[in-house]
Formats: structure tokens, C-alpha cells, sequence
């Protein structure tokens, strides 16, 4: 008990401190506006928990670390300007980039409803669909009928965000079901930026979307082949209360530390299926189908687990191993071609149990750092030690036979860890 008290007492004030630090930083650098703005700035420091409730980031459970190796990373490609008017049957979509799965935003597995974004993009604009899935298609909420309503939040709704090149400023664009906008600039709330949007309804497959063209010449800034920038692509569900995201940011959506990666290439990566189910401790297996530009293999690879090499057009499935050790962060996939990384998914490991490791490890390396302590305090270090050398061997031989370690064994395992 004592041991279980001053852990959470550390990552207390761990977590304080950095709430602090990204508040202090955030302010300094965007709070130069009018009291106003400064309090929407303000706001972006907060977040909804399952309630609704606004709570600081700092209490929605934020890893301690954030790595750009580990968010979701995916190529896209070139295409001829389409109308925009909700089919979606010109060539360009038929041939652009996918991004799928969405995750629920504070990680806690994929979403229920999921959504898929189809993406291009020319010298004009880039061009994004939403093909939002809808089990209660009669449920979903549109009270928001005009452009810049500062509640469209509370409609069934799509976020694009999207980071400038020099990462001086940050673009936010909502879209309800009915096609109408909310636009952000940074900290200017009177951005409108000269978009084409079209809603659309597929009642058979229970669906929901939106098409989009977003000129550069409104964003300030051009594209070229070979670039890449950090975007997110959000979104909010009112039948059930939902909070989705590509690169899921753990409280508010516009931590944009967390935005994913697009690269823009002549061809995009097309994701089909990426099933992981609810991972054990030790080794684990999902399955992916995507498709990739050019003629040559890929190299697929999960964290801790096998690579394996695939035709560029991948036919069917195939089975990918990975390990839930105890590391943090993310459940990473990545696909690479003569080194280079062609797409990146990115799973949060809390989407099951993980093993107390590195918590323990932390404890003990600051009982080692520490004065002589009492004899009962370095009873509890023995127990501790030996707990981890226990969890390390039983992950060890998961992934030396290739099975997960069984539950049974696992709790008792985790329980020492406590």
C-alpha cells in the first residue's frame, strides 16, 4: 500500500509539472491577441471527460511522452480537380489515398462507428471525404444551420486540422452533417476560408459524409511532391457519445503534438482492413490489408514482432505479429520500402492490460537514488525486484514460442507488480 501511495503521488506531480510547462509555452507563444482570444487559447488546454465535463489535459490520462515515430503516418497522391457535389465517382476518388481505422480519442480501442477518409490532392486544393458509418442514421444531430456557430461542436460532426509547414499556425475546419462549417485560423475565430463543401446520405449502408476542397491559396501555403505536414481528422458522434480520431489526442483535439503525418507523392496508400482485437500481454497477431503504390514489396513490421514482405497489392489479409511488452506508447505497424516509410498505424497500448514494469522500474530506480531506508521499505524493494525479473522472462518466453502469455498467469504476475 505504501509502495502503491508514493507512486501516485510522483506521477501527481509529474503530471503537474508538464500541464504546467505546455500551458506556459502555449500562452507565450499564441496569447497575443484580444482577451478574448486568449480565453479561447485558454480553452484548447482543456478537454471533455466521459461526462462532458471540461477538465484539464493533464487529467485525461495524456502519456508522459510524446514520440512522432509513433503516430499515424500515410502517403497520399496526386489526382485531377473533381466537382464537388457528394458522389464521390470521379477517377480521383476511385484511385485516392484511405485513411482508416479511428480510434476512440482516449484511446480506449477502435471506435464503435468507424470512419473512413479519402484523400487527394493537386495543385489547386486538397481534397478530403468523409464516409462516416452510422448504425442509428436517424439519430444523428444537426441543430447548427449556419457558418461559424460556436456550438456546430454538438452536432454530429467532422474535424480536418491541419499544421502549417513552418508550424506558425494551426487550421481547424468542423462540418456537420448538413454541410455547414466552423473555421478556425490559430487564435482568428474570423477566418472563412472559400471552401466547397457537399453532404451526403447513403441510407442502405447506413452512412454519413462530406466532401471537401480546400484551396491552398487559403491556407497560405503550397504543396509540393515530397512534402509532408501534420494533420488530424476528428470526429464527434451524438447517438452514442463518441469522440474519434485518426491519431487520437487524449482530451482536446487541437494538441496538435499529436496530429498524424500526410505525405504527398504521385500515389497514395489505400488501407482496406486493419483489424487488432483486444491485445494480451506478450505476443499478439492482427491482420491487415492495404495497398501500396509501385510494383515492388513492402516490408510489413508491429512492435517487437516478425517483419514480413508483401506484394505492393495486397490480395487478401495477411497476419502480422507484434508484442505488448513493457515499453510505452504506442502499438506501432509501419510499412517500408527500401527503408523508407510508405504508412504508419498507430494503436494505443492501453487498448488492453499492460504489465506495471516500468512504473515499478521508476519507483525502484528512485529508491536506489535515495538514502539508507527503513528495513521493512527495503523488504518491499526485494519483493519488487524480483516481481520484475518475473514479468521480463514471462515476456520473454511469449515471444520465444509465439503465444501470448496466459491471463491466469499474467495477473498473478501483474499483482506482485502492485
Amino acid at each position: 500500500m505504501k509502495r502503491k501511495y508514493l507512486t501516485l503521488i510522483l506521477l501527481f506531480f509529474i503530471s503537474q509539472s508538464l500541464w504546467y510547462n505546455s500551458a506556459s509555452n502555449l500562452f507565450a507563444q499564441q496569447a497575443q491577441g484580444t482577451n478574448t482570444q486568449k480565453e479561447n487559447i485558454g480553452n484548447s488546454l482543456f478537454g471533455n471527460d466521459i461526462n462532458g465535463k471540461k477538465v484539464p489535459i493533464s487529467m485525461l490520462g495524456i502519456p508522459l511522452r510524446i514520440v512522432r515515430s509513433a503516430v499515424p503516418l500515410t502517403q497520399i497522391g496526386y489526382g485531377k480537380t473533381v466537382k464537388i457535389d457528394g458522389k464521390l465517382d470521379d477517377d480521383s476518388w476511385k484511385n485516392s489515398a484511405v485513411i482508416y481505422p479511428f480510434i476512440e480519442n482516449r484511446g480506449n480501442g477502435l471506435a464503435k462507428a468507424q470512419t473512413r477518409v479519402k484523400l487527394f490532392y493537386n495543385e489547386k486544393a486538397l481534397y478530403a471525404a468523409f464516409i462516416c458509418d452510422e448504425p442509428y442514421l436517424e439519430r444523428i444531430k444537426t441543430k447548427s444551420m449556419q457558418r461559424d456557430d460556436l456550438d456546430l461542436w454538438q452536432d454530429d460532426c467532422v474535424e480536418i486540422h491541419i499544421l502549417s509547414p513552418d508550424k506558425r499556425n494551426d487550421y481547424n475546419i468542423q462540418i456537420n452533417s448538413k454541410g455547414i462549417s466552423f473555421d478556425r485560423k490559430t487564435a482568428d475565430f474570423t477566418w472563412n476560408p472559400d471552401l466547397k463543401i457537399a453532404p451526403f446520405k447513403n441510407r442502405d449502408k447506413k452512412q454519413w459524409g462530406i466532401e471537401i476542397e480546400i484551396p491552398w491559396r487559403e491556407l497560405g501555403f503550397s504543396i509540393q511532391k515530397g512534402d509532408s505536414i501534420a494533420m488530424n481528422f476528428t470526429r464527434i458522434r451524438q447517438p452514442e457519445f463518441e469522440r474519434s480520431a485518426w491519431s487520437p489526442t487524449y482530451g482536446t483535439f487541437y494538441s496538435i503534438n499529436y496530429f498524424g503525418e500526410i505525405v504527398f507523392a504521385e500515389q497514395g496508400v489505400i488501407s482496406k482492413t486493419v483489424e487488432i482485437d483486444k491485445p494480451q500481454p506478450g505476443v499478439n497477431y492482427s491482420r491487415l490489408q492495404i495497398e501500396f503504390p509501385g510494383k515492388s514489396q513492402v516490408t510489413l513490421s508491429g512492435t517487437g514482432g516478425k517483419a514480413v514482405t508483401v506484394p505492393a497489392k495486397m490480395r487478401k489479409p495477411v497476419k502480422l505479429e507484434y508484442v505488448l511488452g513493457a515499453e510505452e506508447g504506442n502499438i506501432v505497424f509501419k510499412a517500408q520500402r527500401m527503408g523508407k516509410v510508405l504508412w504508419r498505424a498507430a494503436f494505443p497500448s492501453n487498448f488492453g492490460e499492460r504489465p506495471q514494469l516500468n512504473r515499478v522500474k521508476q519507483l525502484l530506480k528512485s529508491f536506489n537514488n535515495a538514502p539508507a531506508t527503513l528495513p521493512e521499505i527495503e523488504k518491499q524493494k526485494t519483493e519488487a525486484e524480483l516481481a520484475v525479473k518475473d514479468m521480463e522472462n514471462a515476456l520473454s518466453s511469449s515471444v520465444k514460442k509465439g503465444k501470448s502469455i496466459p491471463l491466469n498467469i499474467y495477473k498473478q504476475l501483474n499483482e506482485k507488480l502492485r
